[in-house]
């Protein structure tokens, strides 16, 4: 019985976002019978998601691709392979103002829409508590970022596939407040009247 091989390749992120998740896009290479197993896939993608060693890490699967992604802050990410979608379908993954924007028009860009909120929803904790009807798309958001969440649709993927990452910037830090001390006037007395 011959193995499986996985190949994994890093995923780059545009220059602009600076210090972002890790991403690696892994994919199976069939036995000699072509055969492919989803668990081993996941069992590969498990075992490189811990030797990232970052704090939060993310992993998504579809047909014989995964995609991991690891970060310091909360990350999520999404692969799904372009899948039709007729009139309902969409309107029951959208939001009103997506719709409005015709998201829902091409097959790729809606894809690309549920993708963005799936890997979003995963950053924020559970994908499986967020209804897509109520969750923009960061596919919709002005700039690539919402408050301290930056978004990045993903190149490099198989064909017929869309992916997104999503994760938490790190937050910024408070300055210290300055207190201008200025010189008492003489004879003045300090605040507890010495």
């Amino acid at each position: 019985m011959s193995r499986e091989a996985v190949l994994v390749e890093r995923l780059p992120l545009g220059p602009e976002v600076g210090r972002g998740p890790d991403l690696l896009v892994l994919s199976v290479v069939p036995d000699r019978r072509g055969a492919t197993t989803r668990a081993t896939l996941q069992t590969e993608a498990r075992a490189i998601s811990a030797r990232l060693g970052r704090p939060f890490t993310s992993r998504s699967y579809a047909g014989a691709f995964a995609l991991v992604a690891a970060h310091d802050h909360r990350v999520g990410i999404d692969l799904e392979a372009v899948a039709h979608f007729e009139g309902t379908e969409a309107e029951s993954i959208l939001t009103e103002r997506e719709v409005a924007m015709g998201l829902g028009a091409r097959d790729e860009l809606c894809t690309s829409a549920w993708s963005g909120k799936e890997a979003l929803a995963k950053a924020l904790g559970d994908a499986r508590r967020y209804d897509p009807r109520r969750l923009d798309s960061p596919l919709t958001w002005p700039t690539a970022s919402a408050g301290r969440w930056r978004a990045e649709p993903l190149g490099g993927l198989p064909a017929g596939h869309v992916g997104w990452v999503c994760w938490q910037l790190p937050p910024s830090p408070v300055a210290p407040s300055r207190v201008a001390t200025l010189p008492m006037p003489r004879g003045a007395r300090g605040p507890r009247g010495r």
